[in-house]
């Protein structure tokens, strides 16, 4: 006989969610790859287009999903760890792989875009610039360290930014990696209140360490834990409403909330994914409930259970992964049959051409690639015949 599992709670605009920030991620980087990043603005304007075209605040909405979506398969089927990690490795590496190996053969083309494009100024190609020569150095090492998706615990003195070469998005999925690997432990931790204090000390040393020794530390778990834990009390939060009576008590969501905001608070500087956050949360708590706000919450659930976005959202792995090499791919191209292109018409040509192709691609990798992976995860974590 097979022990029954409770399945988590789905919310479809979470699934909209990811489209919505994978899209927003894409064409952060097709501003910056064709330095409409320097496009000049009057003052007011700077903040809400640096954090539109930089795309932290999307990449940071991520992680609260994961901490969500994790804690949420984590108390519904209760895997052993071996079961948890061989289901989430199932999960990314495939389609992981796929778009690293692509990265492997676009990214020696990236610094000849740098260098023939008409747009040198931009800074984005400043930033890019010791990845470059990084890559060029210990072109071996770099993509042995992804293959172990650990790359984001190497330190700087090691191997230099070792969590950004080859494929730039990819430095978020290490994090996620290292997430995986102690979640189970840290769904224990944020059922005690002491034990949640003492996590929290830990996350601030952790965070301080991180600046210490690495040269991009948001690819350190500690440095981006705090997020991850807003999304896991936000999970125990929405659980609460559907079974009053489980563990974890009102008082210790509350206290782990607010240690949560807290060290984000202290170890971030972006502040719009938590506010992004709290409206979707929102939405999925009091409409779950068939009460629902109307007015904004409204528009905002409309807009994340529109089909298009649901279709996005179901290819938000792939396409958040893949868009990187293919606009190096397809900005080269560019460059090669028209080397006086202007900043705006390569970025016109990436969104009209580029993107449908990126979608299509991203379609085929979720049919062919995910989709297979996350069947046989799944499968994985079905609980043994007792």
């Amino acid at each position: 006989m097979t022990s029954p599992t409770i399945p988590p709670p789905r919310f479809d605009e979470l699934d909209g969610l990811r489209g919505l920030l994978a899209l927003w991620v894409m064409l952060s980087h097709v501003c910056c790859m064709t330095g409409i990043i320097s496009v000049p603005l009057p003052a007011v304007f700077l903040p809400v287009w640096q954090s539109f075209v930089f795309a932290q605040p999307a990449v940071d909405l991520f992680i609260i999903l994961s901490g969500f979506a994790i804690t949420s398969l984590l108390r519904a089927q209760q895997p052993s760890y071996g079961r948890f990690i061989s289901g989430r490795f199932f999960r990314i590496y495939p389609v992981y792989l796929v778009c690293l190996l692509l990265a492997v053969v676009a990214e020696p083309l990236a610094p000849g875009i740098a260098a023939l494009c008409r747009w040198p100024e931009s800074v984005y190609f400043s930033w890019l610039q010791p990845i470059f020569l990084s890559e060029q150095a210990w072109w071996g090492r770099h993509i042995l360290w992804h293959l172990t998706l650990l790359n984001g615990l190497v330190p700087s003195h090691l191997l230099p930014r070792a969590a950004s070469t080859l494929l730039a998005p990819g430095w978020s999925l290490t994090l996620e990696w290292q997430y995986y690997l102690v979640a189970p432990i840290l769904a224990v931790a944020c059922q005690t209140g002491g034990r949640l204090v003492l996590l929290f000390v830990v996350i601030l040393a952790g965070s301080a360490f991180g600046s210490w020794i690495y040269d991009f530390p948001s690819s350190f778990l500690f440095t981006k834990l705090p997020l991850f834990l807003v999304g896991m009390m936000s999970q125990h939060l929405v659980w609460r409403r559907r079974d009053p009576f489980q563990a974890v008590s009102p008082a210790q969501i509350g206290w782990g909330m607010m240690l949560a905001v807290t060290a984000t608070i202290l170890t971030s500087d972006n502040l719009l994914a938590l506010v992004g956050w709290a409206a979707v949360l929102a939405v999925i708590i009091n409409f779950g409930e068939g009460c629902g706000y109307s007015g904004p919450f409204a528009a905002i659930r409309r807009l994340l259970l529109d089909a298009r976005v649901q279709t996005l959202g179901h290819l938000s792995f792939p396409l958040y992964l893949l868009h990187w090499p293919v606009i190096i791919l397809l900005l080269r191209l560019l460059l090669y049959w028209q080397p006086q292109v202007r900043a705006r018409y390569a970025a016109l040509f990436l969104l009209v051409i580029g993107s449908p192709v990126i979608l299509l691609l991203a379609a085929g990798l979720h049919r062919y690639i995910e989709t297979p992976g996350m069947n046989f995860g799944r499968r994985l974590l079905r609980p043994e015949p007792k």
